[in-house]
C-alpha cells in the first residue's frame, strides 16, 4: 500500500498479525489476534518538567510481548519476515504521528542512540526529513565501567538507617561484581542515587552536546521495555537545558 492512499493517520489504525513464519501488517484496521496496534491517540500526552525543562513522550505503537517476541526482532533489523512495504509504512505512520502532534520542523535538533537497529536509523532519516534543517546527532553516549559509577552520597546519608544500609550495600555489590554494569539489575528505587550511569565518548562529544543548550530536541528510540536506558538518556539532556525534549519510541513493550 502507497503512502498517497493513506487517510489522515488518525482514521486508520493498523494491527499485526502472523501466520508462524511471517508477519502481516494491516493498514485497514485492528483484528482479533492481532499482536500490535497503532498507540497514538487524539488524547494530548501532558507534558512534564525535569529541572525546568519541559518534556514528553509518545509511543507510536503498543505491543503486547506475551504473544510473539521475535516480532520485535524482525522490526528491529526489518528482516524479510516483514514485507519492505509493509516496514516502510510502519515507520512512516509513526513519524505522520508525531509530526501532526508536535509538528517536526519547529525542532533544532534530532538525536537517536548508536544502535545496530536499522528501523532506528530509518525513523532518524524520516523524521529529519519532515524537521528540514535540524542537526542529527548520533548518540555519542557510552556506558560507564564499575569503577567509574558514582554515587550521591549527599542523598544517600539523608536516608533512614535501614534504606541507607540497603543502598550501600548495592553498591557494594556494583564495585564487587565483574562484566558490564547493567542498570537493569538495580532496584528502580535506588537508580536515582547514581549519578553517571553514561558519560562522553570524548570532551569533543561533551561539546557537541553543549550546543543543545537552548534547543528544541527530539529524541528516538525503537523500543521501551524496563525504560531505564531512555531515562538516563533524558537525565543526561536535561543537564544541558534544552528549551524542551520530545521523545517519540516506535513500540512501547507492554
Amino acid at each position: 500500500m502507497g503512502y498517497k492512499h493513506l487517510k489522515s493517520w488518525r482514521e486508520i489504525n493498523e494491527g499485526v498479525s502472523t501466520d508462524g513464519t511471517s508477519y502481516k501488517l494491516d493498514f485497514s484496521g485492528d483484528k482479533d489476534g492481532d499482536i500490535m496496534s497503532l498507540n497514538f491517540s487524539d488524547k494530548r500526552n501532558p507534558h512534564r518538567k525535569m529541572e525546568g525543562v519541559t518534556y514528553s513522550y509518545y509511543f507510536a505503537y503498543e505491543f503486547d510481548s506475551d504473544l510473539d517476541s521475535d516480532l520485535l526482532k524482525s522490526v528491529k533489523m526489518l528482516d524479510d519476515k516483514i514485507e519492505p512495504n509493509d516496514a516502510e509504512m510502519l515507520v512512516k505512520k509513526a513519524i505522520i504521528g508525531l509530526d501532526h502532534r508536535v509538528k517536526l520542523n519547529t525542532f533544532d535538533t534530532i538525536v537517536y542512540p548508536k544502535s545496530s537497529s536499522i528501523v532506528l536509523t530509518e525513523l532518524a532519516k524520516q523524521a529529519n526529513a519532515k524537521a528540514g534543517n535540524a542537526e542529527m546527532i548520533e548518540d555519542i553516549f557510552v556506558k560507564s565501567t564499575r569503577d567509574e559509577i558514582q554515587f550521591d552520597y549527599d542523598k544517600i546519608n539523608k536516608l533512614p538507617a535501614s534504606t541507607k544500609k540497603q543502598v550501600l550495600g548495592m553498591i557494594d555489590k556494583i564495585k564487587s561484581d565483574d562484566g558490564v554494569f547493567k542498570l537493569k539489575e538495580i532496584y528502580a528505587r535506588y537508580r536515582k542515587f547514581i549519578k553517571n550511569f553514561l558519560k562522553f565518548n570524548s570532551e569533543e562529544d561533551r561539546h557537541t552536546y553543549n550546543a543543545i543548550s537552548g534547543k528544541k530536541v527530539l529524541l528516538i528510540d525503537d523500543y521501551r521495555t524496563t525504560g531505564t536506558s531512555l531515562k538516563e538518556m533524558m537525565t543526561q539532556h536535561v543537564k544541558h537545558q534544552p528549551s524542551e525534549i520530545v521523545v517519540l519510541i516506535l513500540i512501547k513493550v507492554v
